[in-house]
């Protein structure tokens, strides 16, 4: 029986234990590199594992679009649990992910979640970029999967989630998690020698948002454009939002010239 703690209030997902391993079980096999999940999520993180993936409070601050201020208030008031390394204080990924997901739902996770990812990406090399991610815990899996069609189900999920997706793991099984999602800024992106197609993902909706509102947007006043631009995209004054734009305006080319399928 999987605990989520949502706004201070313990609430028990009701499904047969015997349900909730058989469906852990089926995405440890099918899609979970390390084939820990099930034992992660039953029983915790290892320290080791947990503490293996360590992000600076500046590059946190980054990777939530926070004050390096608040960051550290968090940190002392213990909002945000974070281990002294030398002579700087670090935070997991599983923490980071904790917090990027309370913000986001509004909710209070309990202080032994573990968090997991669908991902689109190649997990076997290290230094390979995650195009796409969406956080998720256990109990978000026990309530959107249908446990009568396993595994299909558990694909179907997946592909709502994240349309090229490859994996469900844990975000400490992840070497340099946020790094490797572009989270944190990229400050040389002249160095990149990648292709815009595989440094970014463009996800089908946002092209064809622009192409369904046209119109509508054509009107908008300067300041009503620029919402809607960090709405879609991110921060205006980030490199990576240009970028962003780029890539949905090439896709929107594509679409306009029937050169890939809607």
């Amino acid at each position: 029986m999987i605990i989520n703690n949502l706004g201070g209030v313990n609430l028990e997902i009701n499904v047969p234990s015997f349900k909730e391993d058989e469906l852990l079980y089926a995405v440890m096999e099918l899609h979970s590199r390390h084939f820990n999940l099930y034992d992660f999520v039953k029983n915790g993180i290892p320290q080791q594992i947990h503490d293996a993936d360590l992000y600076t409070l500046e590059e946190v601050a980054e990777i939530t679009k926070m004050s390096i201020v608040t960051i550290r208030q968090y940190v002392r008031n213990g909002k945000l649990k974070a281990i002294k390394q030398w002579k700087n204080w670090m935070v997991s990924s599983n923490e980071i992910a904790k917090l990027i997901y309370e913000k986001l739902h509004g909710i209070k996770l309990d202080e032994e979640t573990v968090m997991l990812t669908v991902l689109a990406g190649e997990l076997y090399e290290d230094d390979a970029l995650i195009k796409e991610y969406k956080l998720i815990t256990a109990s978000d899996l026990v309530s959107s999967i249908d446990y009568e069609k396993l595994p299909s189900s558990i694909e179907g999920y997946m592909k709502i989630m994240v349309a090229d997706a490859q994996y469900i793991e844990a975000i400490s099984n992840i070497n340099n998690f946020f790094k490797r999602t572009v989270d944190i800024k990229n400050k040389n992106l002249m160095n990149v020698e990648i292709s815009i197609a595989d440094y970014l993902t463009t996800p089908n909706d946002k092209s064809k948002f622009f192409i369904q509102n046209n119109n509508h947007l054509l009107y908008e006043t300067p300041k009503e454009a620029l919402q809607t631009i960090e709405k879609q995209f991110g921060p205006i004054d980030d490199e990576l939002t240009l970028l962003k734009m780029y890539g949905v305006l090439l896709d929107v080319s594509r679409l306009l010239k029937g050169e890939r399928k809607e």
